[in-house]
């Protein structure tokens, strides 16, 4: 049985990684249904890998990437979050303490996109409309706003903060003054879930 070095391991699987990009890509961007080829299992395993040997920000947030492709659902084709996907990450506990410890932008802000449209689930169920539409599309507005305003980032910050509870309390209140009504009619109860979670897991 062939035994490899960590180095050797680890530059194997970098290399396994750019494979992966090669296939499921395509100028630059994610293709949804092949990444859904890939198994959720080697995904987890190179995020391991990655974390592990310091294979940079970058290329964990390349990883998160194809992992929040993995659970998200996509436009017509699916009825809702890919629970398999997300219990094989470790569950929604796992998107928290990986928001905890992560530094990469590109992956926080998948990592919350993950979370938001959780909290969504939760609160639309997994409806699809006639036209294709999931129901949660009608709250990309709100999603956007999120992003726009640096919200993966100063979540991850309230976590590891040295009061996290009163931090994300804080966060929570700021959002409610920060977010126009106009973006979402239940913009406090997606707000309130969203620190909710957080807060559990910090």
């Amino acid at each position: 049985m062939l035994t490899l070095t960590p180095t050797c391991l680890s530059f194997f699987l970098s290399s396994s990684l750019a494979c992966l990009l090669f296939c499921c890509a395509k100028g630059g961007l994610l293709i949804p249904k092949l990444v859904k080829v890939v198994s959720f299992d080697i995904l987890k395993k190179l995020l391991e890998v990655a974390s592990d040997q310091a294979w940079g920000q970058g290329t964990e947030g390349t990883i998160i990437s194809m992992m929040t492709s993995h659970i998200l659902p996509h436009r017509g084709n699916h009825l809702g979050i890919d629970s398999y996907s997300l219990q094989m990450l470790g569950g929604e506990f796992a998107i928290i303490g990986l928001m905890k410890k992560l530094g990469s932008l590109t992956g926080l802000a998948n990592l919350f996109v993950v979370l938001f449209f959780i909290v969504l689930h939760e609160l639309n169920g997994p409806a699809i409309t006639l036209s294709g539409e999931h129901m949660m599309n009608s709250h990309t507005e709100l999603l956007d706003h999120f992003l726009h305003i640096g919200l993966p980032l100063r979540l991850s910050k309230c976590l590891k903060s040295d009061r996290p509870h009163q931090k994300l309390s804080e966060l929570g209140s700021q959002l409610m003054t920060e977010t126009p009504d106009s973006l979402s009619a239940n913009k406090a109860a997606v707000i309130k879930k969203i620190v909710s979670r957080a807060s559990t897991v910090s």
